[in-house]
């Protein structure tokens, strides 16, 4: 387990009320602790049926929330700095990524000829095709724009960012963790240290506005949504990606589940709960909101881990039989994600209006 113990508890505030509406919400998970980090406290998961999301109750007070995560938070590493390049990997799989990038996304990448790009518009029509050879992150790629400036909110250590930069754009990212903005500035990219809150970005508005995995970390997530939209142009490319709290994994392991990382996650957000909040901050030229099982191996991976060992950061061997059953229920989360939204990972891909 890690050294948690060893830091101060962090200074709580009740929250029985919904962020959205303000009704009192009813509980949904009680007395969860923080498997991933053992941070201290007596923590409760909240939810309100009308709005369909639910929140963390007691919250951290701002002043304290830093006490939620360690020196070994994913964030600080490097490693997380992600693809030092997006063009020129060597091998039939390089190629087929250059041709995709340039005849989908219309980047200007070297060497590949029209016939290439006209091969790569087809095959970038074949999602399968393009998540495994373009990049893992696809639909956080926007379509090239010449000259352009992407943000990405909680750019943690800067591995999009890497991989935005390859790309040609000016990056720009946004983090409250100082370890991670001193990695992610050696990526090239301006990177302002704070939140929504207090970001004093000159170059706004925007081309490119992505936030991975940073809503959840809000306390009020249409304040976030409305902030993040106000740095974003008219026709700019807006991409997030959230846990989904309406995820089948989220039902089948309740309080255990990874996505909630107790202390550090404050809101959790659903499909119909995303797509309302985004419509009345419309207009949308473009706006998909889905689910997507992609995460649904990994996740279960870890809760078994915090299951058997008490720690999601534990190293546990799976049998075949746990493998089996894992494969089953990614297998079933895929096959039914698109009727019933419980993939793992809540994302949305727009263009402003």
């Amino acid at each position: 387990m890690p050294d948690a113990n060893k830091r101060p508890s962090p200074r709580t505030l009740p929250h029985p009320a919904c962020p959205l509406c303000s009704e009192e919400g009813s509980v949904f998970h009680a007395v969860v602790r923080d498997r991933a980090h053992g941070v201290l406290g007596k923590w409760s998961i909240r939810s309100c049926r009308r709005c369909q999301i639910g929140w963390l109750d007691p919250q951290p007070i701002d002043e304290d929330v830093g006490l939620c995560y360690p020196s070994v938070y994913y964030t600080h590493t490097v490693g997380q700095a992600g693809r030092q390049s997006a063009f020129g990997t060597p091998g039939l799989k390089g190629m087929v990524r250059d041709a995709i990038l340039a005849g989908r996304y219309g980047y200007n990448v070297p060497g590949v000829a029209n016939g290439a790009r006209r091969l790569g518009r087809l095959l970038g029509a074949v999602g399968p095709i393009r998540q495994r050879v373009a990049y893992t992150k696809d639909h956080s790629l926007a379509v090239w724009r010449s000259g352009g400036r992407l943000l990405d909110i909680g750019c943690g250590s800067g591995g999009y960012l890497r991989f935005a930069r390859s790309l040609g754009w000016q990056t720009y990212g946004l983090d409250p963790d100082p370890a991670a903005v001193e990695v992610a500035r050696r990526s090239g990219a301006t990177v302002e240290l704070g939140t929504l809150d207090t970001a004093t970005f000159p170059d706004a508005p925007f081309d490119a506005v992505t936030s991975m995995h940073s809503i959840e970390h809000a306390r009020d997530p249409r304040h976030f949504l409305r902030q993040a939209l106000a740095l974003l142009r008219p026709g700019g490319f807006f991409y997030l990606q959230t846990p989904n709290f309406s995820s089948l994994m989220h039902r089948r392991y309740g309080a255990d589940w990874y996505g909630l990382e107790i202390s550090r996650h404050l809101c959790f957000l659903t499909v119909s709960a995303m797509r309302t909040l985004l419509e009345e901050m419309g207009p949308w030229a473009s706006l998909t909101v889905r689910s997507n099982p992609r995460r649904a191996r990994r996740e279960q991976e870890q809760t078994i881990a915090m299951r058997r060992e008490g720690s999601f950061e534990a190293t546990t061997l799976f049998s075949r039989w746990d493998r089996i059953e894992m494969d089953a229920w990614s297998l079933i989360e895929t096959v039914g994600n698109r009727a019933m939204s419980w993939g793992e990972e809540l994302e949305v891909i727009g263009i402003k209006g």
